[in-house]
């Protein structure tokens, strides 16, 4: 009492106690108005914080580095907390020294009321508990490690006396063996842990007789396999101890095992893996070239040699989708694979080349061998389109030759009949893509020959050259080749396209123009095909293009389409007279058309 009394009775000796008292205190001491601002701060505060003039800054501004006040569950505002409570609180929050370096604090708020109860400050105490938080979390992340390791342990223990009698075993090794421990105890350990060599079928030795005889620990040989009680069999590993008193003596053995049978299967798939291509099933390439090394040795001679590669893959993958090439090269791998014997060796040479090896087989068999694939893919069905496929094949008779030359010779055999092939699968391919447009598209024969003769007639009324009037009659014939890869759903689809819908159908003069592009008698007119959508306003796709910049034959055709899709009967559309179809295209002229081929047009067909 009297302490207090003296402190009250001096005023200037508690103006400069206190202040003192506060900036010795080890953590930062802060008083906040209720409208958050910092009003006093201790000596330590303005080391930790990046602090500016007393009232100036905020609380949230100085500990957090944000504008906006603490607030939800995670992170409460102790001033609200004191103001919804009425009392001190004690909160956990994450601070910011002056550096940016984050803190984890423990803030206790202590409120301040004045003479009618209102809340004049709050005093703020931050306790840096960073390190104890790390440390707790730490060691709960060490505890839940352990735990899980525990939880997640999946070996057999099996322990034996002298006698290698069963003296205990665990709930994994009971069941792994098929035994439970009460039945095996007293059992030798050989009846209970049956094991015996994968590959062989032998009994493998029993690693707790040699366990004691040796007296240190030995693993178990590779390929080991438990015969469980029931017949299943498991892939095991892992190793047997001798257990001994302190004087050294072997009063028996623990052996700690482990189911690996997942694990092998695992390492079996991996290297088949490494030696199969994964899509077609046959051989890799890094396989057979290990085989060829093999074989290059004069017991295996002759050693022919065969390549081969699948014709139009590209075309293939841009007409119809990636998932029917991957099917085109899996039914030529299944054929390879049905005219190849046991020792030959079959592989994917890499994207659509294939590469056979043909030990002890001279150039007249390899022939044979040849033309029996060659039948096989010529016969198979048509899924949408033929398969095809060019082979070529070398044969080494002497040891003394490289193998590479053959390899070099047998390709460039191969290109050679890829190149007398190319053609006639090509046309065959477009014939089958034709055929696909006109069944699932309004799009017909009869439709193309109209297209073909109109612009045509504008050609020769343009004074074309021969070569820009054939590339005008191809691109009347395939400009819309690209539907083939549109599902029917939205071909045919009779209600509203919507937006997915319409960017698909927008795709179209992309696929097709990938499409001609394959084919290189057709690869002039892969531009025309792209274009054929465009605008002469520059609103059309896919590239915005406009005006002179769209090829002409697209701006050709474009008006010539128009009409015959007007004046022609279509399920979507009614049929409109000649005379509405050209006044309609001159409405379009300068905007959709090009007005002088529109012009060119209407005067062609008002001549007749």
């Amino acid at each position: 009492m009297f302490i207090e009394e003296s402190f009250h009775a001096d005023e200037k000796f508690m103006a400069d106690f206190v202040p003192a008292v506060i900036d010795t205190l080890p953590f930062p001491f802060l008083v906040i108005t209720p409208d958050y601002r910092v009003v006093l701060a201790n000596e330590f505060a303005r080391k930790v914080h990046d602090f500016g003039e007393v009232g100036s800054v905020t609380c949230h501004q100085l500990t957090h580095r944000r504008d906006e006040p603490c607030s939800g569950e995670d992170h409460p505002c102790p001033l609200r907390e004191i103001e919804r409570t009425g009392g001190p609180v004690v909160l956990e929050h994450q601070h910011y020294d002056g550096q940016g370096a984050e803190q984890i604090v423990q803030v206790h708020g202590v409120p301040s009321f004045d003479a009618e109860g209102e809340l004049e400050y709050i005093i703020e105490m931050c306790l840096d508990i960073t390190g104890q938080r790390r440390a707790e979390r730490e060691l709960a992340r060490e505890k839940e490690r352990l735990a899980i390791t525990c939880r997640s342990i999946g070996d057999g223990v099996i322990a034996t006396d002298r006698r290698r009698r069963v003296t205990m075993m665990n709930p994994v090794a009971e069941n792994l063996t098929g035994w439970a421990e009460e039945e095996a105890e007293g059992r030798p350990f050989a009846e209970v842990f049956r094991i015996v060599n994968e590959h062989s079928r032998e009994p493998c030795e029993d690693p707790v007789r040699r366990v004691l005889r040796e007296g240190r620990v030995v693993g178990l040989a590779n390929h080991t396999v438990l015969l469980r009680r029931d017949g299943v069999e498991r892939s095991i590993a892992d190793s047997a101890a001798p257990i001994a008193d302190e004087e050294g003596q072997v009063h028996g053995a623990v052996i700690v095992f482990r189911d690996v049978t997942d694990e092998r299967e695992k390492e079996r798939q991996l290297e088949y893996l490494s030696f199969h291509d994964e899509l077609t099933g046959l051989y890799s390439r890094t396989y057979l070239e290990e085989e060829l090394l093999r074989l290059h040795a004069e017991e295996q001679l002759p050693l022919s040699i065969v390549m081969g590669d699948t014709n139009g893959l590209k075309l293939v993958n841009d007409a119809f989708g990636h998932q029917v090439g991957d099917d085109t090269l899996q039914r030529i791998g299944r054929i390879i694979r049905e005219n190849c014997r046991r020792e030959d060796v079959a592989c994917r040479w890499g994207g659509d080349e294939f590469a056979i090896l043909f030990p002890r087989t001279d150039a007249a068999q390899v022939e044979r061998i040849c033309s029996r694939m060659q039948e096989a893919v010529d016969s198979a069905a048509r899924q949408p389109v033929p398969l095809s496929l060019s082979l070529g094949a070398a044969t080494m008779t002497s040891a003394s030759e490289n193998p590479q030359d053959r390899i070099a010779e047998a390709e460039e055999r191969m290109y050679r009949n890829k190149m007398l092939e190319r053609e006639s699968f090509h046309s065959a391919v477009l014939r089958s893509l034709q055929r696909m447009l006109w069944e699932k598209t309004y799009e017909t024969e009869e439709h193309c020959l109209r297209l073909q003769e109109l612009v045509t007639r504008m050609g020769e009324a343009l004074e074309l050259p021969a070569n820009e009037l054939d590339d005008l009659m191809l691109l009347a014939s395939l400009h819309d080749i690209g539907k083939v890869a549109i599902s029917n759903g939205i071909l045919g689809k009779k209600e509203s396209l919507d937006a997915e819908d319409w960017r698909v159908i927008r795709s179209h003069p992309e696929t097709g123009a990938r499409i001609v592009e394959s084919i290189p008698h057709l690869a002039s007119i892969a531009e025309l095909i792209l274009s054929h959508h465009e605008r002469w306003d520059g609103t059309g796709y896919p590239h915005g293009l406009a005006g002179q910049d769209i090829p002409r034959a697209s701006r050709i055709l474009a008006v010539v389409d128009a009409y015959d899709a007007m004046t022609q009967e279509r399920p979507y559309r009614a049929t409109v007279t000649h005379e509405e179809a050209l006044a309609e295209l001159r409405r379009n002229a300068g905007t959709q058309f090009d007005p002088q081929m529109v012009e060119l047009f209407c005067r062609i067909m008002r001549d007749g």
